[in-house]
């Protein structure tokens, strides 16, 4: 019989293959870009920190009291912070996006309501680092130029990575829950990976990389060019009804 971590992987295997393949074609982009990469180490960290001291507030919870002291030593809090601080430097400001927002109030929602979920979303994201993290730090390293110990705290377990995440997932298996309580754990497992996509594309949104920004800086001028005569209609019909200032964009944009 497949063990409950088992469980949630399969349960999980096709909006994870989906989020993962978004973050492939992403990952390119942000390693062209310190300061956008930065800051998506900047976010996600409000993520791992939150969870963290959810976890710690409600560590009297009989779920979380088992699982916690496997997963503390796994917890990169302190190790975004110092790589935020490399690719930003020291003197950052953070403003969370509305998709970090939303990520913490979620979590927030889960440990009033039922503190053990979070024991998911700190599995699953421990795991993301050192399994596709792993991954994805060889690639960091080659597209940035980094030195092995430059930039990649996230991902330094200090060799003790499988160790760590056979011990975690020991003690997740070991719990004993009702049946309506394990299909919550597969519903929040699958939550997180929506809501990991909605924060990547809140980052790149907020902080496009260079050859995103030519493209959009462009992009107007383009589909002017292309429906000039479409787009000379929207505009009289925009002004005909009050709508000046479209007048203007467009005149500015060409």
């Amino acid at each position: 019989m497949a063990t409950r971590t088992e469980r949630w992987r399969q349960s999980s295997l096709t909006v994870h293959e989906t989020s993962d393949q978004g973050v492939r074609r992403r990952m390119p982009l942000a390693f062209a870009d310190r300061t956008l990469w930065g800051r998506l180490i900047l976010e996600f960290g409000c993520v791992y920190a939150e969870f963290e001291r959810l976890l710690q507030l409600h560590s009297d919870d009989e779920h979380v009291a088992v699982v916690l002291p496997a997963l503390l030593p796994a917890i990169r809090g302190d190790a975004f912070v110092a790589d935020a601080k490399f690719f930003l430097g020291s003197d950052h400001n953070l403003v969370m996006l509305p998709a970090t927002q939303e990520y913490v109030k979620w979590m927030q929602s889960l440990g009033s309501e039922d503190p053990k979920q979070l024991l998911v979303v700190a599995y699953t994201m421990i795991a993301a680092l050192l399994a596709g993290g792993q991954i994805i730090r060889s690639f960091q390293r080659t597209a940035m130029g980094l030195a092995a110990d430059e930039g990649g705290s996230i991902f330094s377990f200090d060799g003790k990575g499988r160790s760590l995440l056979a011990e975690i997932k020991t003690k997740l298996d070991s719990l004993q829950v009702s049946a309506q309580e394990e299909e919550t754990f597969l519903s929040t497992k699958g939550r997180i990976f929506s809501m990991n996509d909605r924060l990547i594309e809140g980052c790149f949104l907020a902080h496009p990389p260079p050859v995103l920004r030519t493209l959009l800086a462009a992009l107007p001028r383009i589909v002017f060019s292309r429906y000039g005569a479409v787009a000379s209609a929207v505009v009289a019909v925009i002004a005909a009804s009050g709508g000046s200032t479209a007048s203007l964009i467009v005149a500015v944009v060409l």
